[in-house]
């Protein structure tokens, strides 16, 4: 997991991205904390940038329980007989305009922390983009304006793959671009290759996190490697992976892989 300190200025910002993604959830209120919930939720509501709405989930939003009994017994979440038991959920999500700044998510993870705080600390956050739980205790460790949290994403390695003449070979992507508005990453190569490989993507995953767009048929330079930037096309040049990207991700092919 990439949790990187960052300055709020995206400092290789260029205009062509789309709008970010924003999808917080916090759940786990103790009795006391369910009390003044909505109350908590009007507060948090007031930080929060245009286009990204604080939403209560209790035991009405039969589907929404469904949904995250299920998310919560298929992962690992810190205090997790709190949120099985859970009567409400605090949803923070939306979309934001694309900027030159952070300062969008920043407030949202203000709302975050606000909640957390109310709440104590069995609650838990899930960040539905970078697709991992954060407990009380990591969220409000670090300071108020400490970024790494809000602006974490991942970048992984699936083995397992063999070609048509039976080399085998990994795929590297990531999870969690949607939330600067820009789309995840694949690349596969040789076995050999996967530090390298996995080096590539996370170098220019960081780009788009500061603000870099990049398009299909673009060919960059990058550590040394040159690429040429593709869509996304499963069984064509990257396998199908089970990724539950949010949106069709771009393939990063280097040469000599």
């Amino acid at each position: 997991m990439n949790t990187v300190t960052v300055a709020r200025a995206r400092r290789l910002f260029s205009a062509g991205g789309s709008p970010n993604t924003v999808s917080f959830i916090v759940g786990g209120f103790d009795a006391a904390a369910r009390a003044r919930l909505r109350l908590t939720a009007e507060l948090a509501a007031r930080r929060l940038p245009a286009g990204v709405g604080a939403h209560v989930r209790d035991a009405s939003d039969a589907a929404f329980h469904a949904w995250i009994g299920d998310l919560v017994r298929a992962t690992r979440p810190p205090s997790a007989p709190s949120l099985e038991n859970a009567q409400a959920w605090v949803e923070l999500a939306g979309h934001t305009d694309d900027r030159a700044e952070h300062g969008a998510l920043e407030a949202v993870w203000q709302a975050v922390r606000l909640l957390v705080r109310d709440a104590g600390a069995e609650v838990a956050v899930w960040d539905g983009l970078a697709l991992e739980w954060r407990s009380a205790v990591q969220v409000l460790a670090l300071p108020p304006g400490d970024l790494r949290l809000a602006v974490a994403w991942r970048c992984e390695t699936i083995d397992g793959f063999n070609d048509q003449k039976g080399a085998s070979f990994v795929c590297i992507h990531t999870l969690g671009l949607a939330k600067f508005g820009r789309p995840d990453l694949v690349a596969c190569g040789s076995e050999r290759n996967r530090d390298v490989l996995r080096q590539l993507v996370s170098h220019l995953a960081q780009d788009l996190v500061d603000g870099a767009v990049l398009r299909p048929g673009d060919v960059i330079e990058k550590g040394g490697l040159r690429a040429e930037v593709l869509t996304y096309e499963p069984g064509e040049n990257a396998p199908q992976l089970d990724v539950p990207f949010y949106a069709a991700p771009l393939v990063v092919v280097p040469d000599d892989q």
